[in-house]
């Protein structure tokens, strides 16, 4: 797969200035499919920087179908 270089830099400003992330650091990473070059790219720098990715990826009807079936509890 071929990485957009300009992609990787985001991810890596994201990371290591606006956000700054330590290792130890617990980051949750979320978002649709459509940003999934760029959450690939966060988990790769979050994990050079030491960080406890946790990757969050929903899809688009994934909203509609919790509604149409999940219970009271859920």
């Amino acid at each position: 797969m071929i990485r957009d270089p300009r992609v990787q830099k985001l991810a890596r400003l994201l990371v290591r200035y606006s956000t700054d992330v330590h290792p130890g650091d617990v980051v949750l990473i979320g978002g649709s499919t459509a940003s999934e070059p760029l959450l690939r790219e966060l988990l790769r720098e979050v994990l050079d920087a030491g960080g406890h990715p946790l990757v969050r990826m929903a899809f688009p009807e994934a909203e509609r179908i919790f509604y149409d079936h999940a219970q009271d509890h859920q």
